[in-house]
């Protein structure tokens, strides 16, 4: 059986971090979240994987190339616009089988669901479509799924206030789909799985099955969700690899990363690769700090990730905030919670981020500056 893999998005909701990175090669613990869902398919034993790509396209079939480093085959259909998330999969039709249903997941959601079991269910039902469900107490900014007693989806309810919440199962995106269904997504503009084409599905009872997947899954939709995500990659919540060594409980150091002598590290959190903590630093809970970084003498950094090749210089405080790559923060700055600063940023010395303040890449904040207001089109 193929995969489709979507990962056209802009990800708009996770600027200024996507302003020059597409969502899919977004880090997580130090490795492009498109990675995790290759590595699922190829556990369940699915190899020829088909990739819609649009937004930075070029920079998602730059990194994974054919995908022979793990162990499968992309083939990348190109959206020449945005075309939803039906509609890119029909472009890819002519690389998918014609007699065998497919596979449909995000590349920028985490998840270990059981593919292997998603798909025996869809083959032992005569539904045309088989949507994984999981539960969510509060489903309101999901698509609610409302099932009949023999387990078919009788309704899909796209973000539904609380007077409309009758069921505890959302939609994750991922389906196994049989070829057929292709011929409902119009060729014409873009279309959407569950605004368009499942509430066609649905006018017959039986074309839309519902399995619940009791396992790890997340739509990495905000910058909250994006740290949440790395909490529970170093826990082990989902099922997902760390490429390091695990020198405490929790705590995850990758090879060639150095650490002085009297630097305090609080799990969970992960060093990078060649990363370097000098004398005094506090690093951790909840914070991963990628390939490349270095965190300068007594520096702090509490819930926060600072990406590949970022400089946090002597006497920094990190508290809940996200630094982009190649960023360069000059001694005894302050980045405050949910603070979100882009690639290639200079934070002066003594400067301070005030909470959720985001700052766009390639911008400077000068030496004392107070920054209270997002800075995305100004240079400074």
């Amino acid at each position: 059986m193929k995969a489709v893999l979507m990962a056209g998005g802009e990800g708009r909701r996770m600027r200024p971090l996507t302003s020059t990175v597409p969502k899919p090669l977004l880090p997580v613990v130090d490795r492009p979240l498109m990675t995790h869902s290759i590595e699922l398919l190829a556990r369940h034993g699915i190899t020829d994987i088909v990739v819609t790509v649009q937004y930075l396209a070029s920079q998602i079939r730059d990194y994974f190339d054919d995908g022979s480093d793990y162990g499968v085959t992309l083939t990348y259909a190109t959206e020449t616009q945005p075309l939803g998330t039906a509609g890119g999969v029909a472009m890819a039709r002519s690389l998918l089988d014609s007699d065998e249903p497919f596979l449909v997941l995000s590349a920028d959601t985490l998840t270990d669901t059981d593919l292997s079991a998603l798909i025996e269910a869809h083959m032992s039902d005569e539904a045309r479509l088989t949507m994984t469900l999981a539960r969510r107490e509060d489903p309101r900014e999901f698509g609610m799924a409302v099932l009949s007693g023999s387990g078919h989806v009788q309704q899909l309810k796209e973000k539904p206030t609380w007077a409309e919440v009758v069921s505890d199962r959302v939609n994750t995106g991922i389906y196994c789909v049989d070829p057929e269904v292709l011929d409902l997504i119009p060729s014409d503009g873009p279309s959407d799985w569950a605004q368009d084409i499942i509430p066609i599905l649905l006018r017959e009872p039986g074309n839309v099955a519902g399995f619940l997947s009791e396992r790890y899954w997340e739509d990495v939709g905000s910058l909250a969700t994006y740290l949440s995500v790395q909490r529970d990659v170093m826990l082990g919540t989902v099922r997902s690899g760390i490429r390091a060594f695990e020198v405490d409980e929790n705590v995850w150091v990758a090879e060639g990363a150095e650490v002085a002598g009297d630097v305090e590290l609080n799990g969970p959190m992960y060093l990078g690769p060649f990363a370097r903590l000098e004398a005094g630093a506090v690093v951790g809970p909840d914070s991963v700090l990628g390939a490349n970084v270095v965190v300068g003498r007594g520096a702090r950094i509490e819930q926060s990730m600072v990406m590949g090749g970022s400089w946090v210089d002597r006497g920094c405080e990190l508290r809940g905030a996200i630094i982009g790559r190649g960023v360069q923060v000059l001694h005894d700055v302050r980045v405050n919670d949910g603070a979100v600063i882009g690639d290639e940023c200079v934070l002066g010395e003594e400067s301070s981020v005030s909470a959720n303040v985001h700052v766009y890449p390639s911008k400077s904040v000068e030496a004392g500056a107070q920054l209270q207001d997002s800075l995305v089109w100004e240079s400074r």
